[in-house]
Formats: structure tokens, sequence, C-alpha cells
């Protein structure tokens, strides 16, 4: 039996081709298909009514009842669940969720800032995906984008904040401050002047803050551990039982926040200060996410949240609610 072909897949497709005027060969290099799959992937988009006289994503005709019931158990002011295939196996589910929730995140967030002056920007694979999908807008050069936090490592774009601000910035017509500063620095290492005006800078913009737009990490572990990061301190990380990260702050269950202690000085606007900027969108999905954003979404480090329908279910069975599917199948 031939499988049926991810719908956030198609979507993109639709989006590209009859919104962006992509031509299909475009399209098949963006996505590493042949032209012929995509003729076919068209059709069945116009088969499922994605392509209709708009082109618009399934959640976007009405809320669900599965986000509804988030929305309330949660206490968020909006919930967007994306739908993946239940039947992803352990290797393939990270991508197709942050395609999926990428996807969802390019076409919200333009309607969810349009009213902002100043945007802070967290980093992560789902948020770096996300820059890559958005269409062009004229958000205004009113918009300014931040960072809330510093680079890290050397090969991994995930992790190079300056890169999403300026896709961010670019594709929303509008501006990007950057910052040269490492997320982690040796304790013994003093800012020069040149990087304290820099820094104070930084400040004033993260003290004005309309709106903030994060990803939050899994637990901890070899593989997805910042590369500065020592493996004293992920033994130590697992030891307290953290369960998730959000600008490379890691929490436990009962909302403590891990400390570097002598180590490490870190560059990264505060979590805690989170609950006081108006509106925290978070980008993430994945099952093993799904304790790290109930505990957040309880701390109120995000009051938006954008996810997929595997993790909606997991978070739904965390909090003993019924298992409600209705328009994420």
């Amino acid at each position: 039996m031939s499988r049926s072909p991810d719908i956030m897949l198609l979507y993109r497709i639709a989006q590209y081709y009859y919104k962006e005027k992509k031509s299909q060969n475009e399209i098949a290099m963006i996505e590493n298909i042949s032209r012929s799959q995509i003729s076919r992937l068209l059709n069945r988009a116009e088969e499922m009514e994605i392509v209709r006289f708009e082109v618009s994503l399934p959640h976007e005709i009405g809320k669900t009842e599965m986000e509804a019931v988030l929305e309330s158990a949660l206490n968020l002011r909006d919930v967007v669940v994306v739908p993946v295939s239940a039947s992803l196996s352990e290797q393939d589910e990270p991508s197709a969720v942050i395609d999926a929730i990428g996807t969802a995140a390019a076409s919200y967030l333009p309607r969810a800032l349009k009213d902002c002056r100043t945007v802070g920007i967290g980093w992560g694979r789902t948020m770096y995906t996300t820059s890559l999908m958005l269409s062009y807008s004229n958000m205004g050069n009113e918009l300014t984008y931040v960072p809330l936090i510093g680079l890290s490592g050397a090969t991994e774009p995930y992790l190079q904040i300056n890169t999403i601000v300026d896709r961010i910035a670019e594709k929303h017509k509008a501006r990007g401050y950057y910052t040269g500063m490492p997320a982690f620095r040796e304790i013994t290492a003093s800012l020069t002047d040149i990087e304290s005006s820099r820094m104070e800078k930084l400040r004033q913009y993260w003290s004005s803050l309309d709106a903030a737009v994060v990803g939050l990490g899994a637990p901890p572990t070899d593989e997805n551990i910042f590369p500065e990061i020592s493996p004293e301190h992920l033994s130590m990380m697992e030891e307290k039982n953290t369960c998730g990260d959000i600008l490379a702050q890691y929490f436990t269950e009962d909302g403590s926040i891990y400390g570097y202690g002598d180590d490490y000085n870190q560059l990264a606007f505060n979590i805690l200060n989170l609950q006081s900027v108006p509106d925290v969108i978070c980008l993430a999905g994945g099952r093993k996410k799904a304790q790290g954003i109930v505990v957040a979404a309880k701390l109120r480090y995000f009051n938006r949240l954008i996810t997929d329908s595997e993790t909606a279910k997991r978070i739904m069975f965390l909090l003993n609610l019924s298992n409600i599917g209705a328009g994420v199948s």
C-alpha cells in the first residue's frame, strides 16, 4: 500500500507554486525530489482541498477541539496543533515535526507580530527552519528583531543566532540587531569596552520587548547538548532531572533553573523575564519535549504554542486529559 504524502509537504509545495510563483523545477530543487513528483503532489493537494481559492493550512479553517482543550489546560492565549503522521519512526520524527511546525509558524508569525516594534528571537533547529520557510512580507522598518542569546558552536547553523535573526528580518523587510558574543564564556573572561557598549544596547532592546519567539529543547543528552558544555555539567543536569531548556537555560519540573556555577557566564535573556513579555510564542514539538512544554507553560515562559499532533497527544496524556484528536489526524 502506498504511503500517504505528508500534509505539510503538500502545503509547502502549494505555497511555493501558487503563492510564491516558483516553477516546478525550482520547487523540486528546494525539496530535493523529482519534478514529476511535484506535479503529482500538486494534484494531490487539490484533491485534499489544501488548494482552493487560497492556500491555507487545515487548522486555519477553525480551532480544533484539541487546540481548545490545550489552551484551557495550559492557560495559554493560543495553541496551534499541526498534523503529523502517528506512524513516524523515532528516526524520522524530528525532521518531520520540525518541517511541520516551521511551515505553520512561517504562516502564523506575520499575523501574530504585525503590531510589534521589538521582537526577541531564540535559536534551535525549529527556529532556524522557520526562518528558511518564511515568505517575503513587508512588516515595516519600525520592527526590529533582536537576539535573545549569543552564538554557540562553529558548524551548526541553528545555533548561529545572527543567521536566524538576519533571515527573519530580511524576509519581513524589517531591521535586525546582531551580537558577536558567545552564549557561553569563561567566568574569568571580561568584556571589552566595545562589547560592554553593545551588551548595554542589547539589554535596552530586551527591556522593551513586545514579543519573543523561542524554541524549546529536549532533556540534555550527549547528542543535543551545547558544544561548550562539559560532560560534567551534562551529568549534573541528568542527576537534577532537567526536563528541557529555553535559551540554553535548563529547568526542572519544580521550576528550578540549572546554574553553571563558576564555569560559565551566559549571554542570554533570563527566561524568568519571559513571564513579563506580552507575547511569547514557543515553537516546539517531538514527544521527548512534551514534559518540558507542560512545565514551561505552567511557569508562564510562553503564552502561545505551535506544536505537532503527536506531541499534543502526549501532553494531553501527561495532563490526564481525554485523547481528543479532532482535526489533527
